[in-house]
């Protein structure tokens, strides 16, 4: 799967990620800036004798991309992922975790090898400015004039692979 241009970006609980997402949709002349978001530190895992620092690659998702639907939004992965460290059981609870723990096994069998792209995509919703704007709906009396955005809305992106390094193998 093609990178393309990457904005780079070290995760924390505290990451701005409004103004994050905003930097990502960022054009120019029409076009995109950034084809890739790089989410750098996200978690470490501990698989078999290795603990790992775990980056993902998040993209725009076209429509009609068949993802695995987990409720991955920002905000969760802020809170119950980043920073966190994982091993094979508790790995399993969020498919995110899981599919780079089952990367992260496949890659140890090869040389020289340190992303995995997933054969299925992960849902990643977010929210940037675009899903703050114009909350509400328009009415002239009880017709509606205009459709607003709803309280929370995010916008579509997934999770599309995850780079690994090792920060420390264990037995060797």
């Amino acid at each position: 799967m093609a990178i393309g241009s990457i904005l780079k970006h070290t995760c924390s609980k505290n990451m701005p990620t409004i103004s994050l997402m905003d930097e990502f949709e960022m054009t120019t002349n029409g076009q995109y800036c950034y084809d890739t978001l790089k989410l750098e530190r996200a978690f470490t895992l501990m698989v078999e004798n290795y603990i790992l620092k775990v980056a993902l690659y998040i993209k725009r998702r076209p429509v009609g991309t068949k993802v695995i639907r987990d409720g991955l939004t920002f905000t969760k992965f802020k809170n119950k992922i980043v920073g966190k460290d994982f091993g094979r059981a508790s790995a399993s609870m969020y498919a995110v975790t899981k599919t780079v723990y089952d990367g992260a096994l496949y890659l140890l069998t090869k040389d020289d090898e340190d992303t995995a792209f997933f054969e299925t995509p992960i849902l990643f919703e977010a929210q940037n400015s675009g899903n703050r704007s114009g909350y509400g709906n328009q009415y002239c009396g009880h017709e509606l004039i205009s459709e607003g955005t709803k309280y929370g809305e995010t916008t579509e992106y997934m999770c599309i692979g995850a780079e690994y390094s090792v920060m420390l193998a264990l037995g060797k």
